[in-house]
C-alpha cells in the first residue's frame, strides 16, 4: 500500500495532478505560446510587457481561447486558436478604432463565429474575418446607414 501511495504521489507532483504546469495560464497555453504573445504585446504596445501579467479571458469555443495584458495604460488581446496547431489570432482593435473613427477605450468586441469578430463603439459596428491568421475589414455600418452593411469602397 506504502508503495503504491509513493508511485501516485510522485506521478501526482510530476503532472500537477492531472492539470499541465506550462498550462497553468489557461487552456492551450504553453510557455512557447505565452513567450509568443508577450512578445507581440510589446511590439504593439511599445513597451516592456510582464509575462505575469497576461491573463486568460475566456473561452470562445474548445478551441479557441482569448487572452489579455493590461499594461502600459493600455490594452492588448488576441485569441489563441488551436483547430489542430494553435496560432494567434491578434484582435484588431486598432484598426477598428481608425475604422470606426472611435477610441480604442469606447471600444467593445465579440466573437461572431466562423473566424469572424465585430467591434462597435460610437454608434458604428464593423466586422472582420481572419483570413490567413490576419484580420480583413469585411462590413461596417455608421450611424447615417443604421444597419446598412457597406464596403470599403462604399465610405
Amino acid at each position: 500500500m506504502t508503495r503504491v501511495l509513493v508511485v501516485l504521489l510522485t506521478l501526482c507532483g510530476l503532472s500537477a495532478c492531472g492539470r499541465d504546469p506550462a498550462t497553468a495560464i489557461g487552456p492551450g497555453m504553453a510557455q512557447r505560446r505565452l513567450d509568443h504573445f508577450v512578445r507581440s504585446a510589446s511590439r504593439a504596445l511599445s513597451c516592456d510587457v510582464d509575462p505575469a501579467a497576461v491573463h486568460f479571458v475566456e473561452s470562445l469555443q474548445d478551441n479557441m481561447h482569448v487572452y489579455r495584458v493590461d499594461t502600459c495604460d493600455q490594452v492588448y488581446e488576441s485569441i489563441l486558436y488551436c483547430p489542430y496547431r494553435c496560432g494567434w489570432y491578434e484582435l484588431p482593435r486598432r484598426r477598428a478604432s481608425f475604422d470606426l473613427q472611435c477610441e480604442e477605450a469606447e471600444l467593445r468586441w465579440r466573437y461572431l463565429g466562423s473566424d469572424t469578430v465585430g467591434f462597435e463603439g460610437c454608434g458604428r459596428t464593423i466586422a472582420y474575418v481572419y483570413v490567413n491568421g490576419v484580420a480583413v475589414a469585411n462590413s461596417a455600418t455608421s450611424p447615417s446607414t443604421a444597419g446598412t452593411p457597406t464596403t470599403p469602397a462604399d465610405r
